[in-house]
């Protein structure tokens, strides 16, 4: 079974800077966020899906602004100091969901895999059985 992930801290030298200029969106930048391991794709894509398709309340945050590779999740247009208010608690619920998902997929997969097992070792043995009457 996998490290269930969970945010390890930002990853800071790689934080962005506002344009400053004045139009709307300025004041946001980039928030990379270090995970505890690299995600799945599966990982990645529920992620990104999970927190697009929040409700606006209680989460403030801005859908399709999350994007997630290896092991970063990266706040596209935010600040730190929402990200400490805001999108750290709501990023804890979104891997707390994808968790639960990934360990649920995976249960499905060693299922998948041990039924597929008994069925092969079952041919086995069948096989073998009428190879010995046929003697």
């Amino acid at each position: 079974m996998m490290e269930p992930l969970r945010i390890v801290d930002v990853i800071v030298d790689k934080v962005g800077s506002p344009r400053g200029d004045g139009t709307a969106g300025s004041s946001l930048y980039l928030v990379p966020i270090r995970l505890s391991r690299a995600v799945t794709e599966f990982e990645a894509l529920r992620t990104v899906a999970v927190w697009d398709k929040l409700k606006p309340f209680p989460y403030r945050h801005r859908p399709g602004t999350v994007t997630v590779a290896g092991d970063t999740v990266s706040f596209a247009a935010t600040t730190i100091d929402e990200y400490r208010e805001v999108h750290k608690a709501t990023l804890d619920r979104v891997l707390d969901q994808v968790n639960g998902e990934s360990a649920h997929q995976q249960r499905e997969r060693e299922t998948a895999a041990q039924v597929e097992q008994a069925h092969r070792q079952h041919v086995a043995e069948v096989a073998g059985l009428a190879r010995m009457h046929r003697r």
